[in-house]
């Protein structure tokens, strides 16, 4: 089965972003001919193709995309997506490659029962409730420059601010106490350590795409990736290509309800130009839409074409993601399941397999 992807909101590692603060990933296993009949009806003549950024600034264009996404959700199986809050994402990356290491090195597994998630949801309301969201998105910035820059005095401008919100606030302190700890311990050569691109969200979702219509299809069912032409990818062909290999050995990895079953079952991984696929100008569409409507949910505001958009059922779409919830046990995270082998260690095995591809 052709799977298609496309991508909307990209804004590569400014993970801060005001005026684009949702990444999103959709995909779409409509037919060749399916789609460009789809495309053809509903909007005029493409040339050379249909992108939802054109069409959605015009009323006739949006109308024309509102039409298209109703028909389209006819069968509400022939298209998916994965919402990212960006701003939320680098609080998991201060968690993920800070608190984690140190607390895997106390015997500690932070991702057992979604205590990593947990962490995150109360960590991003608590810095909104203490510090204002203005203050919160500070912090947040300070963590993306340091990241980023990895000078020294970008490093001690975010890990001062940090120390100072939590001295400041007893429910930060509560919440975040721990984290300074991971300065301490790990120091700025850890910084120094951390995976260059660590913060671009170009390849991100790829693997739930596929473990989402794995679960849809028969069980044997094999995947051919189509993917608009994308510059992370492309770099990090070599690490998806080591990822995505049939040839890898039989493994089920990770927890609960987050367990990936290895070998995934893709052929080939193609970077294609979207004007030769009529599949990737729908993945297009329905990023686009979606990008609209998580955007308006994010700056908490709506607009009439949003409520349309709303109306045309595309949140059915939604498969996954990274977006904060005031949700923290492990029941309401539907974390509750058996701990398997890391996923990181695993994929770590996988890239020294194949070369030590990175």
């Amino acid at each position: 089965m052709d799977v298609f992807l496309d991508e909307a909101g990209y804004t590569g590692p400014d993970l801060i972003n005001a005026d684009q603060p949702v990444f999103i990933l959709a995909s779409t296993i409509v037919d060749a001919g399916d789609a460009r009949a789809l495309l053809d009806f509903h909007f005029e003549k493409p040339l050379p193709e249909v992108k939802y950024s054109r069409r959605s600034k015009s009323r006739r264009g949006r109308a024309q995309i509102l039409e298209f996404l109703r028909a389209l959700k006819v069968d509400r199986c022939r298209f998916a997506y994965f919402a990212f809050h960006k701003q939320f994402l680098l609080l998991t990356n201060l968690i993920d490659f800070w608190l984690e290491p140190i607390m895997r090195d106390s015997g500690v597994n932070l991702y057992e029962r979604g205590g990593n998630i947990a962490l995150a949801n109360a960590s991003y309301l608590t810095l909104g409730t203490c510090l204002g969201l203005d203050g919160r998105r500070e912090l947040l910035r300070r963590f993306q420059v340091m990241t980023r820059d990895r000078t020294p005095f970008a490093f001690r401008n975010f890990w001062n601010s940090l120390r100072q919100a939590v001295n400041a606030h007893d429910l930060v302190a509560q919440v975040l106490g721990g984290f300074p700890l991971a300065e301490d311990l790990l120091g700025y050569d850890h910084l120094l350590q951390l995976p260059a691109n660590m913060l671009d969200p170009g390849d991100i979702g790829l693997i739930d795409t596929v473990q989402h219509w794995r679960k849809q299809q028969a069980a044997g069912t094999e995947f051919e990736l189509f993917h608009d032409r994308s510059t992370l990818l492309e770099q990090q062909r070599m690490f998806w290509e080591a990822i995505l290999d049939p040839s890898n050995p039989a493994a089920v990895v990770g927890q609960d309800r987050r367990t990936i079953e290895f070998p995934l079952p893709v052929r080939a991984l193609r970077l294609e130009d979207s004007t030769q696929f009529a599949q990737l100008q729908v993945a297009d569409v329905v990023a686009g839409a979606a990008r609209s409507i998580w955007n308006a949910r994010v700056a908490g505001s709506s607009n009439e074409y949003c409520e349309a958009l709303l109306d045309t059922g595309l949140l059915n779409g939604l498969a996954g993601g990274v977006v904060p919830t005031a949700l923290v046990t492990p029941e309401d995270l539907e974390t509750v399941g058996p701990v398997l082998r890391d996923t990181a260690e695993f994929v770590a095995s996988l890239l020294k397999l194949h070369g030590g591809a990175e």
